[in-house]
């Protein structure tokens, strides 16, 4: 028994150190990064990193901390305007970018990766071209949002995005653009956010694939009336996709817009997979939905509020202006979605118009070139769905003339299923902090508790404490 004494020793002490070292300190496996401060009122550029650690000493601009900052650092500015330009730069874990009250940003983002940007003003477009794992977060933004061909894994969150309008710039006078002709972004989250007071589109994607918006209350967009623009084209589109594939549009509270979805190609781009769901559009001018060319589309549980009132105001004629169906759709599938819908002149097509008139409910078919029409609907009874906070959404009753209560607007909140994935598509994985703890002080107690028992049974022998020398 005594020959086995310094191994069990051994052991014990193995699994004892092994197990402390499992238990991470301030996360999982993780190092925590610095905190390193900017002040463009009080900083300087000449202060050391040391300094720099203190909020007391920060440096002045975010270039001079990027000359230092490591992957895991958290840059804190302090007000005041502040520009960022990083091509060629890549973090893993991300480095964050916190902006104190009131701060602005000018951000370019050029064949980098792993940014986290939170809490600051923007007034100039924000640029990201050919990056990855770029996440903003937060702010006030009227300089509109255009992520470049070649980027992945962005996400937008929580933003208040408005008033973006520069037409001599084209594309910058969108709010938020996907895409461009030469290669497809991958992998956009736009979410939590608030899209108003925008004249041109609010999220125009060329070429986007893996596109989610979701959560995200559009408002007072676009700028059409019906006697200023009469024979003119001149309008602005909630979300225009004119090339992609996987996008969806989910939980959105859409009112008093322009036009709300146009989903058709512009050049040899198709579009593919698109689903609609759980949406309230209520009151914008023009249409509601226009697909064109596109394949495989679901419109799922939306719900339909005086659409079209440009054309038709008063809200019993304006049901014909929910769903435009023109040539070249293909795979439509509409599941409890109540909308009428309008086909357009085709010669390829079948469209498919549906009248309600009370609880009845008639589906007429045309093909060739006849355009499709709708009757005159009946009343449409008040209808109670789930809104994007979990809880009912009071509609208004249509009947009569009479024009239809708004309804009311709930908080954006984020549908789980659209969390960021990672390259290869599965979800980001995450390990709770309880495992790796709970495995160390397992490790930990096992060793002690060896070398305990191996103590007892020395001293039940008649060994001293210091006798671990093997007998013959």
């Amino acid at each position: 028994m005594q020959h086995r004494a310094p191994r069990v020793a051994a052991l014990s002490a193995v699994l004892l150190v092994v197990g402390l070292l499992v238990v991470p300190v301030g996360g999982v496996g993780a190092v925590p990064g610095r905190v390193l401060y900017v002040d463009a009122v009080s900083g300087s550029d000449a202060r050391s990193v040391e300094e720099a650690e203190s909020a007391a000493t920060p440096w002045k601009t975010l270039m001079r901390a990027m000359q230092d900052v490591s992957a895991g650092d958290r840059l804190v500015t302090g007000s005041g305007s502040y520009e960022l330009s990083v091509d060629g730069v890549s973090f893993d874990p991300p480095v964050t970018i916190e902006g104190g009250s009131g701060a602005q940003l000018a951000v370019l983002f050029v064949n980098s990766s792993g940014f986290t940007v939170v809490g600051f003003s923007y007034v100039l477009p924000t640029g990201i071209s050919a990056s990855s794992r770029i996440t903003l977060r937060g702010g006030d933004h009227q300089g509109g949002v255009v992520i470049s061909s070649g980027s992945s894994d962005v996400v937008l969150d929580g933003m208040r995005i408005h008033n973006v309008d520069d037409p001599d710039s084209s594309p910058y006078e969108k709010a938020v653009v996907v895409g461009g002709s030469r290669a497809a972004v991958y992998r956009v989250t736009i979410k939590n956010s608030v899209f108003e007071n925008n004249p041109a589109d609010s999220v125009h994607i060329p070429n986007g694939v893996d596109v989610v918006v979701v959560g995200n209350t559009f408002r007072n967009n676009g700028t059409w009336n019906a006697t200023v623009d009469v024979g003119r084209t001149r309008h602005s589109d909630v979300m225009q996709v004119m090339g992609g594939s996987n996008i969806r549009f989910e939980n959105n509270v859409v009112v008093g817009n322009d036009q709300v979805l146009m989903i058709k190609p512009n050049g040899d781009i198709p579009i593919s997979n698109l689903v609609v769901r759980n949406n309230l559009f209520e009151r914008n001018r023009l249409w509601t939905i226009h697909l064109k060319n596109v394949s495989n589309v679901i419109l799922d549980s939306n719900v339909y509020i005086c659409n079209g009132i440009e054309w038709k105001p008063a809200c019993p004629n304006e049901t014909q202006y929910d769903v435009a169906v023109k040539d070249g759709v293909t795979g439509l599938q509409r599941i409890n979605d109540p909308a009428n819908t309008t086909g357009g002149t085709t010669t390829t097509t079948t469209a498919t118009t549906t009248t309600t008139t009370g609880n009845t409910t008639t589906t007429t078919t045309t093909t060739g070139n006849t355009p499709g029409t709708t009757g005159t609907p009946g009343t449409t009874q008040a209808t109670e769905v789930t809104g994007i906070d979990g809880a009912p959404v009071p509609q208004g009753t249509v009947s009569g003339g009479e024009k239809a209560a708004p309804g009311v607007l709930p908080s954006p909140k984020l549908d789980v299923s659209a969390e960021p994935r990672d390259p290869a598509g599965e979800p980001e994985p995450t390990l709770p902090i309880a495992v790796p703890v709970t495995a160390g002080l397992f490790m930990a107690a096992l060793g002690g508790l060896a070398w305990w028992r191996h103590r007892a049974v020395r001293l039940r022998a008649g060994a001293s404490d210091g006798d671990d020398a093997p007998t013959a």
